[in-house]
């Protein structure tokens, strides 16, 4: 429970889908059974680039959509395409924590700039960092403080990757779900200069078993990309992907995520609602325009590892939010999902499970 990033699973239409996938292993043809293309299969990528084009605001074409693993294999692709050793990588502080975690294993510079209400601090990036080659940045939903990239930093962020060679991956994870007003556009949609390598996965949107995600690749890097997919990428299960492919030109992937948007914008108010009521002026949450998570800042204290550790042992899979820091500066409180809790009652029952603990560790 409260694990974030986990979609609604009671609310996915698993009959749509089991049809869709019993059609797909009927229609299967014998040269399906070779070795996948290794940029992925054509009418997917097809399918990627026309949802894009409408719902992100992007201007691309199917040629430059590349099919991968997710997240991870993603980000190495990226990296093991267009980055040498001697690149410095600039990451959000705080930021993804599995990204972190990734990156410190791969990367041998890698240095952070910090993130407030606006996002990330792109003063801090031009006055620290200016020489940097890669900026991974989460501007609709910035991972984990839900805050939004402001325009005028989008537009210092693309001035300055312009002017200085630089490259920007857009880690696009949870852009789909925003409640209170109209879906933000992408910030490769403003890119005029090509320097942004835009990141998507299904695993918020579908399922996070499906593991696929996709890189959209400026046109001028879409031959070094392939090269490295040739030698290093295997391609990913045509099955899967042409099962995919229908969920998406049928409409379903569309109807879904406007459920979704719904559904989730409930199931936040409820979490919302049912904190205040369990825990009164203990935690506070920050008014957001979406996403799948809230974080519940401490009032006061820094004892986040303890309280999350605390509900944990209750199985709610919260995250101190310390935890997601490199640098000094860190704020306290949890990270918690909120898509599968199906009521107000479900919310309030889970929360009071920790509770005494919890107090205590607040005296």
């Amino acid at each position: 429970f409260l694990r974030p990033g986990i979609p609604a699973l009671d609310s996915f239409p698993y009959k749509k889908w089991l049809l869709l996938a019993g059609q797909a292993v009927r229609a299967m043809r014998q040269e399906e059974m070779l070795s996948p293309p290794v940029m992925g299969w054509t009418p997917l990528r097809q399918a990627i680039a026309s949802y894009l084009n409408i719902s992100r605001g992007l201007s691309c074409t199917p040629d430059q959509v590349l099919i991968t693993s997710g997240y991870s294999g993603s980000l190495r692709l990226i990296l093991d395409t267009l980055a040498s050793r001697n690149d410095k990588v600039v990451f959000e502080d705080p930021g993804y924590f599995m990204g972190q975690q990734l990156l410190r294993r791969i990367v041998p510079r890698l240095h952070t700039v910090p993130v407030d209400r606006s996002g990330m601090d792109t003063d801090y990036l031009l006055h620290h960092h200016p020489d940097a080659r890669f900026v991974i940045v989460t501007p609709s939903h910035q991972s984990p403080l839900a805050v939004t990239l402001s325009l005028p930093r989008r537009q210092q962020l693309l001035d300055w990757a312009g002017q200085n060679d630089a490259w920007i991956i857009e880690d696009d994870y949870d852009g789909e779900f925003h409640y209170t007003r109209k879906v933000l556009p992408s910030l490769k949609s403003l890119d005029r200069q090509d320097r942004v390598i835009y990141m998507g996965t299904f695993s918020k949107t579908v399922m996070p078993s499906l593991r696929l995600g996709y890189v959209v690749m400026p046109a001028s890097t879409v031959s070094a990309f392939n090269d490295t997919a040739d030698l290093l990428a295997s391609g990913q299960p045509v099955l899967t992907q042409k099962i995919l492919t229908a969920f998406i030109n049928d409409g379903h992937f569309f109807r879904h995520l406007k459920k979704m948007r719904a559904l989730y914008q409930q199931r936040r108010d409820w979490m919302i609602a049912a904190l205040h009521e369990v825990y009164g002026e203990r935690f506070f949450t920050e008014q957001n325009d979406g996403g799948m998570h809230i974080v519940a800042f401490l009032t006061k204290g820094s004892c986040d590892r303890e309280i999350a550790h605390c509900w944990q042992q209750q199985q709610l899979q919260v995250n101190a939010l310390s935890a997601w820091y490199s640098g000094s500066g860190k704020r306290y409180g949890l990270v918690m999902g909120y898509n599968n809790v199906r009521s107000y009652d479900e919310a309030v029952a889970l929360l009071t499970r920790p509770k005494s603990q919890t107090c205590d560790l607040l005296k």
